[in-house]
């Protein structure tokens, strides 16, 4: 979308609000989400109960069912503008004589995107997402551990969280350091695995 805009000054400040969020810290983060949802104090909370849109709070943060939500926006809105740099980067490098002939035979806007953008980034999207596969059992420590309780830990309690926890909080080296080396071989098997298939499927893999 951000390619097909015309006005350069409005990409360019789309672009640049979208991925801001990139260098937030999660220690930040976390105390963003606390002020728009907590129970006591929370911007969100206040506006629904003001609109009489909810009866009682919201436990967004304390309540387990919310956490996997609450956690993949978050994760979404910090990251998406990172991740999108790579591909109009990728976007950047395609020879726009394929637009243009695709434009005399026809094409309109959509299917200029489907038969000439998507399968000339289709290497960058096989790459990026054997990396993302490959951390797949890696999930984010700062957010699990800077939103995660006693109350949502069932949901928020990843196996980094846990290997933290049992290797130092209950000073188990011995089996901290095994379970750490089980999640790294599964993400090995994870990347090789989605590595052949892409280079099977598309052509394109890291190796």
């Amino acid at each position: 979308m951000i390619t097909e805009m015309r006005g350069n000054i409005y990409k360019r400040v789309v672009q640049t609000a979208s991925y801001l969020p990139h260098f937030i810290s999660w220690t930040i983060v976390a105390g963003i989400l606390h002020a728009f949802f907590s129970t006591s104090t929370g911007m969100v909370n206040d506006l629904l109960l003001q609109w009489g849109l909810i009866q009682q709070p919201l436990p967004v943060l304390i309540n387990a069912d919310y956490y996997y939500g609450l956690a993949v926006l978050s994760e979404i809105w910090k990251e998406m503008g990172w991740s999108a740099i790579i591909y109009l980067a990728a976007m950047s490098a395609i020879d726009p004589s394929l637009y243009e002939s695709a434009q005399i035979d026809g094409a309109g806007r959509l299917r200029r995107i489907w038969h000439v953008t998507l399968p000339c980034i289709q290497g960058t999207i096989a790459v990026l997402l054997i990396l993302a596969i490959g951390g797949l059992f890696g999930a984010n420590f700062d957010q699990a551990m800077l939103l995660g309780n006693t109350l949502n830990i069932s949901r928020s309690q990843v196996i980094d969280v846990f290997v933290y926890k049992a290797g130092l909080a209950q000073e188990r080296y011995d089996f901290a350091a095994a379970a750490g080396l089980f999640q790294s071989v599964i993400s090995l098997v994870l990347v090789l695995g989605a590595n052949a298939g892409s280079r099977r499927l598309t052509g394109a893999s890291l190796f």
